[in-house]
């Protein structure tokens, strides 16, 4: 028992101590040193009283004999990595006096399928990075900020939003971020979902270039014609078919591919896509910086004649390209032995 009087807002004050499998508080204390616990590996059961206020960073971290946790309506705070690592852990509550899920507060946690968020407002990117075992997740009214919180969450294959919450919304459990007078942006598609295609709805505006990371199934997303700005699909390494849906669109699909409108703009390279030779087509003039990032099928790329614009770091990621050619008449770009450089020989 920790009673009255006890470090245990020390630093490290029970690190590593793996004889540890119970803990229960005094009614006294109020707060847990940063590492308190870390790495009790078989300790599995924690009684945190009402008196307690602050959980500081990292302070149950590695807790692997950990299976739930009941944070009280007086803590206030819960520090980043908290709980990260806690491989057994599978149900949280976090009380109402807590408005912030910190950074990799419970990252690493892989059996996890239960959270309860209560009043939280603030819920921190990697909060809940690589919960494969998280399913399904419930976003309460009170969420006005959202991170890139579920990264790694490969079974997540439900979001769900309150009605309450004026910010973000869920639509066939996929997550969006309402911005008044704008329209909405794609944050977070549940990646966990077994479907192979995907129709970006009517009123999305805008897609985060991480909202597809980590899902394994989508080989073809439509976009629609509401969409303007789009900065990327990372991480979605079967895309193969990037498509476009409506004449009035601000982009075009040529063979899979997307461009701007006008044909000016490489957009994107689907990742997945299997060809291993590429050529920019003449109508191009600017490839954008993201358009062949982690395109590893590809061997050989042959930029356009009137190219004049390449975004810096577009070929991050190509793994397997070994030979870059540029069209003859190109007025910028030149090729020797592969290699890309500018024409003024001042960058390659």
């Amino acid at each position: 028992d920790i009673k009255e009087g006890m470090r245990i807002n020390a630093d490290k004050a029970f690190y590593n101590r793996t004889d540890l499998t119970s803990v229960t508080f005094s009614n006294k204390v109020a707060k847990i040193g940063e590492s308190a616990f870390e790495g009790c590996e078989k300790l599995t059961n924690i009684d945190v009283p009402d008196s307690m206020r602050i959980i500081n960073d990292r302070a149950f971290s590695g807790c692997g004999s950990l299976t739930s946790v009941i944070i009280p309506d007086g803590v206030t705070s819960i520090g980043a990595n908290a709980f990260s690592d806690c491989v057994k852990l599978a149900s949280v509550t976090i009380g109402k006096g807590v408005k912030t899920i910190e950074e990799s507060t419970f990252s690493g946690c892989s059996n996890l399928t239960s959270v309860n968020m209560n009043a939280v407002t603030k819920i921190s990117s990697y909060a809940f990075q690589d919960c494969i075992g998280l399913e399904s997740v419930n976003i309460p009214s009170t969420v006005t900020s959202i991170g890139d919180a579920f990264k790694g969450c490969v079974s997540l294959s439900n979001i769900v939003v309150d009605e309450g919450n004026v910010i973000f919304n869920s639509i066939d459990g996929n997550l969006y971020k309402q911005v008044e007078y704008v329209g909405m942006t794609l944050i977070q598609y549940a990646v966990g979902k077994a479907d192979t295609q995907f129709t970006i709805p009517d009123g999305v505006v805008s897609i985060y270039q991480y909202a597809f990371d980590g899902s394994e199934n989508l080989t073809s997303i439509t976009i629609s014609s509401s969409v303007t700005r789009i900065s990327g699909i990372k991480g979605c390494y079967n895309l193969s078919t990037i498509l476009v849906e409506g004449d009035d669109a601000a982009y075009k699909s040529v063979d899979g591919v997307l461009y701007s409108k006008s044909g000016t703009t490489l957009v994107l390279y689907p990742m997945g896509k299997k060809d291993t030779q590429f050529t920019v087509s003449d109508d191009v003039t600017y490839i954008d910086a993201v358009a062949f990032n982690d395109c590893k099928n590809l061997t050989s790329i042959t930029i356009g004649k009137k190219v004049n614009d390449i975004g810096s770091g577009t070929f991050s990621g190509c793994a397997n390209l070994q030979n870059i050619k540029v069209a003859y008449g190109n007025a910028y770009y030149t090729s020797v032995d592969g290699n890309l450089y500018t024409k003024q020989w001042n960058k390659l």
